[in-house]
């Protein structure tokens, strides 16, 4: 985990690098820890955006389990698309599977990404990550 700390630093301090990072709340298995080191991340530049998608906090569909990661410097980006879990486990231990692909900017591939985080970003289960959302979380009871 401190090795992707370490790397999204610092892609974030390089020009023209938007980080755009959804992270998945249902079934409470994001770690608290997980979450804060996400918002500092996210509050240290101005580069680095975090959403939290929470379906169960508005009880519609099943759970938010997507795993994209995207990386633009403004003319090229790269995607991550796949099953792994950013957790000690999904890096370490698990069987995971994720295909990496990079591509001009407005290519056929990104005009489909960007679509999708549109369609994510004004889903009313996408929040912005704050304090808020991840004391609300820290009381949820996923079974209540």
């Amino acid at each position: 985990m401190a090795k992707i700390k370490r790397e999204l630093v610092a892609a974030a301090k390089k020009e023209n690098v938007d980080i755009q990072i959804y992270v998945g709340l249902d079934e409470k298995i994001t770690e608290i820890s997980a979450l804060l080191g996400l918002l500092k991340l996210s509050n240290n530049h101005n580069n680095i955006n975090v959403k939290a998608c929470w379906m169960q906090r508005k009880k519609i569909g099943p759970i938010f389990h997507s795993k994209v990661f995207y990386f633009s410097n403004g003319k090229e980006f790269t995607a991550i698309v796949g099953s792994a879990n950013v957790t000690k486990n999904g890096l370490d231990n698990n069987s995971e599977s994720s295909i990496k692909y990079s591509d001009a900017i407005g290519s056929e591939f990104e005009k489909k990404i960007q679509l999708y985080f549109k369609e994510l970003n004004d889903a009313r289960y996408t929040f912005d990550l704050d304090m808020q959302i991840i004391n609300e979380y820290r009381l949820w009871d996923r079974h209540a």
